[in-house]
């Protein structure tokens, strides 16, 4: 995975095209990363983590753990677009999945899908 020096370059090799974010939402989900959805000016949304620059080890290791995730085929994963660092704070995009709605199995059905 190709690593970059700014959030716009990473955006401009990822997308040849209206690569402008023109909403950032943050949303929930972690303690550890700040995340959000970046939605672009093409209408195309990503996800994105963001921590500090120190950090940017975390990140890298989190996309070889989704690559290796993606390759079983088992479990939805979503696609590791551009890691890299912008001024003093690292970042991961990834390809956005909407959140759908959990059932009373949900959790159960992931365990055993991961194991």
């Amino acid at each position: 995975m190709k690593e970059y020096s700014s959030l716009a370059q990473a955006l401009a090799n990822v997308y040849e095209e209206n690569t402008d974010a023109v909403k950032k939402v943050p949303v929930s989900g972690g303690d550890i990363n700040r995340a959000y959805v970046l939605t672009l000016a093409g209408g195309e949304s990503l996800f994105m983590k963001e921590n500090s620059r120190a950090n940017c080890d975390f990140f890298r290791a989190e996309a070889e753990g989704l690559a290796a995730m993606k390759k079983t085929g088992a479990v939805r994963v979503p696609d590791v677009l551009a890691s890299g660092t912008d001024g003093d704070r690292s970042f991961l995009l990834l390809s956005h999945i909407p959140t759908g709605r959990a059932h009373a199995g949900s959790m159960e059905e992931l365990g055993h899908a991961l194991a």
